[in-house]
């Protein structure tokens, strides 16, 4: 489906090859430092893998919800499911990919002992989408999240 996408960005790299399980394998552990990110309420432990503006709106959203004193949580137990949804790579050297992620996850929000939303034990499925982006012609940057929805 996005053959032409791959084949361009794929000449970007110096072996000629973009390992697409190597990339999503990727975006599975940006998953898993963002909930680690997000259950301490600190956006900046990703500050290298994230855009300026989605740390600033996650760093505003994590703020928000400390000063609500509500605990959130997040554990994902099983990724049912990862596949790029939007492939874009383009001449001038980026690239743009959106994935997207189906799981099982326990989220909860609790204030002082009382569960106010979610469940402690009953896993949910979440339909998550992450969009990454990357200059290609400089080797010095990684794919770096710009978008959750």
């Amino acid at each position: 489906e996005f053959e032409a996408e791959y084949k361009l960005l794929s000449s970007t790299f110096p072996s000629g090859i973009f390992d697409i399980k190597q990339f999503l394998e990727g975006v599975e552990n940006l998953m898993i430092e963002l909930i680690n990110a997000r259950n301490k309420g600190d956006a900046r432990l990703i500050l290298s893998q994230i855009s300026p503006p989605l740390l600033k709106t996650l760093g505003e959203v994590f703020e928000k919800e400390k000063s609500e004193k509500v605990t959130r949580k997040i554990e994902i137990l099983k990724i049912e499911l990862m596949e790029i949804s939007e492939f874009n790579a383009f001449q001038d050297g980026t690239a743009k990919i959106k994935v997207k992620i189906l799981s099982q996850q326990i989220r909860y929000a609790k204030e002082g002992e009382n569960i106010i939303e979610g469940s402690l034990k009953i896993p949910a499925k979440f339909t998550d989408f992450f969009t990454v982006e990357r200059v290609l012609k400089n080797k010095m940057h990684s794919w770096v999240l710009t978008a959750i929805e």
